[in-house]
C-alpha cells in the first residue's frame, strides 16, 4: 500500500491520497491524486447532474483485414525504433521504446498462447485505434479486429471527423 501526502489542486488543502494497495486506508470514493476528498465530492455531485452524451467502446469491425493490421503494426514498430535511434544520436539519456503489453490466453490442448496488439490506424483510418487478437500457431482459429469507437447513449456510432 502506498499513501502520499498531496495538496489539493483546487483549495490547496493537504490530504492523504492512496496510490495503491488492496486495503483502503482512505475513503476510496473520493480518493484522487489532484483533489482533496471535499473538492472531489463536490466535483462528483456536480457531474452527476449532467447526463452522459457518448462513450468509447471497443466493437468488432471489418473496416480492414487482418493482414493489413499486421502490416500497420510492423510499420508502427519500425517508426518507433527509428525515432528511438534518432534520439540516441542527439540526447544523453533516452528511455527505450515502450509498447503496451496485453495478457495472453493459453490453450492447453495445443500448448500455445494468443496474441493481442494495439495499432494506430493509417490511410483513411488515421484517427482510429484498432486492436487485433489471434492465435499465432493456428491459422484456422478465429482472428478478431476491434476498433475504439465513440457511441451515443443509444448505441449509434458517432462519425469520426476527417483530418
Amino acid at each position: 500500500m502506498r499513501i502520499c501526502i498531496q495538496y489539493c489542486k483546487n483549495c490547496g488543502a493537504e490530504y492523504k491520497w492512496q496510490a495503491s494497495g488492496s486495503n483502503w486506508e482512505v475513503d476510496r470514493t473520493y480518493n484522487d491524486h489532484e483533489y482533496c476528498p471535499e473538492c472531489k465530492k463536490a466535483i462528483i455531485e456536480a457531474l452527476v447532474k449532467i447526463p452522459k452524451k457518448s462513450e468509447l467502446k471497443w466493437i468488432l469491425t471489418d473496416l480492414i483485414d487482418f493482414d493489413t493490421l499486421l502490416e500497420w503494426e510492423k510499420l508502427e514498430n519500425q517508426e518507433v525504433q527509428e525515432r528511438y535511434e534518432e534520439k540516441l544520436k542527439t540526447e544523453e539519456i533516452v528511455l527505450p521504446p515502450m509498447k503496451r503489453v496485453f495478457a495472453s490466453l493459453w490453450d492447453t490442448e495445443t500448448n500455445q498462447h494468443s496474441r493481442s496488439f494495439m495499432v494506430k490506424g493509417r490511410e483513411e483510418h488515421k484517427n482510429k485505434v484498432f486492436m487485433g487478437f489471434y492465435w499465432p500457431k493456428d491459422e484456422d482459429k478465429e482472428k478478431k479486429i476491434t476498433v475504439f469507437i465513440r457511441q451515443d447513449m443509444k448505441g449509434n456510432l458517432i462519425k469520426y471527423e476527417k483530418e
